[in-house]
């Protein structure tokens, strides 16, 4: 065995014990899964770099780019009877994510990780994370790290007090997790020169099955085929989307003003809350119950003895998985350069639904990158 795989053994070792001593139970899940929870709910940057490949018998499956959708499905396996009950899982398993050729980064990669699945108290659990993501870090002989908090959560509630059309503000909220295509949209959403022609104005004011139905009789007059590979159907829906957008009054500078200058509050966590809080105010917005929930957890991961001038927090900060509803985190090592996550997590309280389960279920998990954590300790722990 090579002395980084020793290292590696010891290092699992030490956050496994962690885990099992907080009360987590190991999960193990198969590194063959069915591909399409991946590419449907886990956001683009996986879905680009995850392998995808058909077997003999037409199912599509992947190499698992993650291990929080497998888990997740464990547990829904595990329900008795489908009635919901409180789980913590903590796993160590391979992930797989093709990378750019040239990118020095592994294409299969070692993650440690926890979840918690159907509590009810959102801030206690998503603390808890928080902190047995932390002590395994130091169990591993991390000393210090960065940390950078979001919460989705705020934005939600933040949106749903303005006053814009409702498919805006879904829209805005589906897209809020990646700045920059939330940025354009914002921008593009206020724009006035938007027109809708007569076919589209048609269309949107049709039920779904006679706009189908006059779409066909358009493209057989035509004599055309749907194009790109979609269906009438999926034409359909996609004309009927952008009709009802153009016809739907633009967002008012005002309010763009406004949703700008929520993105632009970030800097150490002690100052964002009233920031936050001032916001809502001077706009004549209801504070929501979001912004205490906010203040709780970060007065509770200053009780951690993380140096209080690292954590930082910041509104737009919504990491890169499309599945995240509230709170998220990342640990960092600003010694690794641009791989300098260490760490990550947040809370999905929509994942179980869409993956199978009836109703939301309550859920928030961590990962921690076993070759990153390694990189910044000593290799030699902390005893348990």
């Amino acid at each position: 065995m090579s002395a980084e795989a020793a290292r590696l053994r010891d290092q699992r070792a030490l956050v496994s014990a962690s885990f099992e001593a907080a009360g987590f139970e190991l999960c193990e899940t198969d590194v063959l899964q069915p591909a399409d929870p991946f590419l449907e709910l886990s956001g683009e940057d996986i879905r680009r770099r995850t392998y995808v490949f058909t077997d003999a018998y037409g199912r599509e499956l992947c190499l698992r780019p993650d291990l929080t959708i497998p888990t997740a499905l464990h547990y829904l396996q595990s329900l008795a009877d489908g009635a919901v009950e409180e789980r913590r899982f903590y796993y160590n398993g391979l992930a797989f994510r093709c990378q750019r050729p040239g990118l020095q980064r592994p294409n299969e990669f070692l993650q440690h990780g926890l979840e918690i699945f159907g509590g009810e108290d959102v801030v206690a659990l998503d603390v808890e994370v928080f902190r047995e993501t932390w002590a395994a870090c130091q169990a591993a002989g991390v000393a210090q790290v960065d940390v950078r908090l979001g919460d989705l959560s705020l934005f939600s509630d933040f949106i749903s007090e303005i006053d814009i059309a409702p498919r805006w503000k879904e829209r805005l909220s589906r897209s809020f997790w990646r700045p920059k295509e939330f940025s354009r949209l914002l921008h593009h959403l206020a724009d006035e020169e938007t027109e809708t022609t007569g076919l589209l104005r048609m269309l949107s004011q049709l039920p779904r099955a006679e706009a189908e139905d006059a779409l066909a009789d358009l493209l057989d007059l035509k004599g055309s085929e749907p194009q790109g590979g979609r269906s009438v159907s999926e034409i359909t829906e996609r004309l009927q989307a952008k009709a009802l957008d153009a016809m739907a009054p633009p967002i008012p500078q005002d309010v763009v003003e406004l949703i700008d200058q929520y993105l632009a509050i970030a800097g150490p966590a002690e100052d964002v809350v009233e920031r936050i809080r001032g916001l809502f105010e001077t706009a004549r917005l209801k504070v929501p119950a979001s912004v205490d929930a906010l203040a709780a957890r970060i007065k509770a991961i200053k009780a951690l003895g993380i140096d209080v001038r690292r954590i930082r927090f910041a509104t737009e900060f919504g990491r890169n998985l499309e599945y995240y509803t509230g709170f998220v985190f990342e640990l960092t090592a600003p010694e690794l350069g641009t791989d300098s996550q260490i760490a990550g997590g947040g809370r999905y309280d929509r994942l179980l639904r869409a993956l199978g389960a009836s109703i939301d279920i309550p859920a928030v998990g961590a990962m921690i990158r076993a070759d990153r954590l390694a990189a910044v300790t000593d290799g030699k722990g902390r005893a348990q």
